[in-house]
């Protein structure tokens, strides 16, 4: 009697891991092993390397992740995310070259403005150098005015991610060359910019600023083949 492709047993180096499945249906979340090795090993790669330079970033996600397109594509997604327009940066690296960049503002600034500059702090009194050495350059620059005056408003972006998650049949070969199909769960991201910080600027120094909560994000399951 032919069995079940999806069941049919593995050879060595065919090992997959079962997990419950997802929202009660009768499938089964599977991953090969090979998969799970390089997952595991890029996200730890990732992780270091977010605080160095960004091409690294990418080498090490296409490096680890050749049979893993959608991880290559979720590395270079997580690239643009980090480095778009208008998040607040405050990074000793990317500080140190504004702060170099608007030299004369800085050695003009107070003590502790330039203390709290330096740790990527912003104070009120602040003028508009002083906050951009800090953070950044805003995403948006709006200019508004009540009773009390002219008023500048800078905002600056974050980033939320939605999961979308699908189950799909792969072919998978065996070390005798013959194949085997198996279920694997395929996910893929979407980034969402929203406005993270509001900074409130009248006759060219800061009066206010506040944080803005992040948006919840989705995680999203499709239903899965059986």
């Amino acid at each position: 009697m032919q069995q079940d492709p999806v069941n049919t047993p593995r050879e060595n180096g065919d090992e997959r891991v079962d997990q419950p499945s997802i929202g009660g249906g009768r499938g089964r979340r599977i991953h090969t092993r090979a998969e799970n090795r390089g997952t595991r090993l890029y996200i730890k790669r990732i992780v270091v390397s977010l605080g160095l330079n960004p091409m690294t970033l990418i080498s090490t996600g296409f490096k680890v992740c050749q049979e893993n397109l959608w991880v290559v594509c979720l590395c270079l997604a997580m690239l643009t995310a980090c480095t778009s327009p208008g998040a607040t940066s405050t990074s000793p690296k990317a500080i140190a070259k504004r702060r170099l960049e608007k030299a004369v503002t800085f050695e003009a600034l107070p003590t502790e403005f330039q203390e709290a500059v330096n740790q990527g702090h912003i104070r009120v009194g602040m003028n508009y150098d002083a906050v951009y050495i800090a953070w950044g350059k805003p995403a948006q620059i709006l200019q508004g005015g009540d009773a009390s005056g002219e008023h500048t408003t800078w905002l600056y972006h974050g980033t939320a991610t939605d999961s979308f998650h699908t189950w799909r049949y792969r072919e998978y070969p065996r070390k005798d060359g013959t194949t085997f199909l198996d279920r694997t769960l395929d996910t893929d991201y979407a980034f969402r910019d929203y406005v993270s910080a509001e900074l409130s600027f009248q006759n060219g120094l800061l009066q206010r600023w506040k944080m803005l909560p992040k948006p919840p994000e989705g995680n999203y399951y499709a239903p899965g083949p059986y």
